[in-house]
């Protein structure tokens, strides 16, 4: 089977002209020629520890390591952002760590959950 050549190369990308690809966004990608597609990424998790003392996120993303795979972030001493690309992964972590003594996860919510929107209303 020969080579494919390049102008058939770019009739198989013609549908992504002017378009960048964005990984952990909130917009799949973005169109510098037309609107933006909608979201499709799952939601957020937040995780809030208790009785764990110096927990690290490699600690965290171990602790799920074995269900499934997630991008961790610390966002305060106690709490971790939890972040997937598949929306089964995110619904069977909820459900898994429902009545979990220490670890509590739940949906990120900005209002809710963002240190900076706490310390205004504080």
């Amino acid at each position: 089977m020969p080579e494919p050549s390049f102008p058939l190369y770019l009739d198989v990308l013609a549908p992504y002209v002017n378009q960048v690809n964005l990984i952990r966004a909130g917009v799949p990608k973005i169109n510098f020629s037309g609107p933006d597609y909608p979201s499709i990424r799952p939601p957020i998790l937040i995780l809030s520890v208790r009785s764990w003392r110096g927990v690290s996120e490699q600690q965290v993303y171990r602790e799920f390591q074995n269900l499934c795979k997630f991008d961790v972030r610390r966002l305060t001493r106690s709490q971790f952002l939890l972040l997937t690309n598949k929306f089964k992964d995110a619904r069977s972590v909820l459900k898994e760590y429902r009545g979990h003594p220490t670890l509590r996860v739940s949906l990120y919510r900005y209002w809710r959950h963002s240190p900076n929107i706490n310390c205004l209303l504080q």
